[in-house]
């Protein structure tokens, strides 16, 4: 059967973008579509090795990790190494579920023009199919993830732990279901804190300019810019008591927080940095 490389490259392209959204979501790992999207080209660049088929299973297992770590690494870098080897075991744990499926399918139907070799595939679809079933698969991964996200915060405040420069204050905050606030570099959510509440952990960078992120936001009424800081620890207490550690989030800073019961404005998808091993004790704080 010939094979043709750029539906080669265009199925490979499709099938990998979804695996690392897929990835992305059940693993907790953020990544901006732009990097999504570099990482799916790359894998489809590695689907090339289709006409080189390693010469036994230990070769195709070194050369499929490889490639997952290489992919993974475009598409969420700069993240700490942990969350990058949680993706990269995602992203393979997707893409073994995906080759053991197109196996079923082989093997049970028998169908003509498809080929599965080192995590790469091969289908003799037409370019109209293509672009249909990658336009379905895109919204099934958009509905899941949107379908999670809402579920998440199932309580609409909690509140929250900021440790940095040695001090630690706690505030009563918001969980907002319509904040997507973000860091734009590391696409990291963002905690919206009143800057008078958070005393001596505020660094003093801050006040000076230096080592700080701006995060541009819009509301209906107003847009610019806020300070925002890494803090060393951040936990948060949920209504229902349990206590969690959030890893990689922004504090950012304003005199303007709406209301008198809270002073600060969460991103639901903190919970999506949630620690593994979510409950701790509440003696690490």
């Amino acid at each position: 059967m010939a094979v043709y490389v750029d539906v080669l490259l265009a199925v490979n392209f499709a099938v990998d973008y979804l695996l690392l959204k897929a990835a992305a979501l059940f693993c907790g790992v953020r990544a901006k579509e732009p990097r999504l999207i570099s990482a799916a080209a790359l894998g489809a660049a590695g689907s090339l090795i289709i006409f080189f088929p390693p010469n036994s299973p230990a070769a195709e297992f070194i050369y499929r990790g490889a490639a997952s770590a290489a992919v993974c690494a475009v598409a969420f870098c700069p993240c700490k190494i942990k969350r990058l080897i949680r993706a990269v075991f995602g992203f393979l744990a997707a893409s073994f579920i995906f080759s053991g499926t197109v196996l079923l399918w082989q093997i049970t139907f028998k169908p003509m023009g498809v080929i599965s070799c080192a995590g790469a595939v091969y289908f003799d679809i037409g370019v109209p199919a293509l672009i249909i079933c990658t336009a379905l698969g895109y919204g099934s991964a958009c509905l899941l993830s949107r379908m999670l996200y809402r579920r998440m915060p199932l309580q609409s405040s909690c509140r929250i732990t900021v440790i940095n420069n040695g001090s630690s204050v706690s505030l009563n905050a918001l969980i907002d279901s319509g904040s997507s606030l973000v860091e734009p570099f590391s696409n990291a959510p963002v905690i919206v804190c009143q800057s008078s509440e958070l005393k001596e952990t505020m660094p003093r960078s801050l006040a000076q300019g230096r080592g700080i992120r701006l995060i541009p936001y819009k509301t209906l009424d107003s847009n610019g810019l806020l300070s925002a800081f890494l803090p060393e620890k951040l936990f948060v207490t949920r209504q229902d008591g349990k206590l969690c550690e959030i890893e990689n989030c922004y504090i950012a800073v304003t005199d303007k927080i709406p209301g008198e019961n809270y002073k600060a404005i969460c991103n639901p998808g903190i919970f999506l940095n949630q620690k593994a091993g979510e409950d701790i004790c509440a003696d690490k704080i």
